[in-house]
């Protein structure tokens, strides 16, 4: 993937988390890679689509309202890191 098909995969990952639980956990095959891996502000760091799920599946339950801004992104080569709230 080019840094500009990133650039513009990224927000779309956040749009589409944004519209809630069963939105979310569904468009993640389709907007992540098989070797997708999430850094969590935590700390915690997330392999893999099957675990990426589950973990989102139980944070939205915590928080149904949750809703992701994107302040800054960075996207060099095929990897993005970007801060939000």
């Amino acid at each position: 993937m080019s840094a500009k098909d990133l650039k513009a995969l990224v927000p779309r990952f956040f749009e589409e988390h944004n519209k809630g639980k069963a939105v979310a956990v569904a468009v993640i095959d389709e907007l992540c890679a098989t070797d997708f891996v999430w850094h969590c502000g935590t700390g915690e760091v997330i392999h893999g689509l099957k675990d990426y799920k589950q973990s989102q599946s139980e944070f939205y339950s915590a928080f149904p309202d949750l809703h992701f801004t994107v302040n800054d992104m960075v996207v060099e080569g095929d990897k993005a890191a970007c801060t939000g709230h």
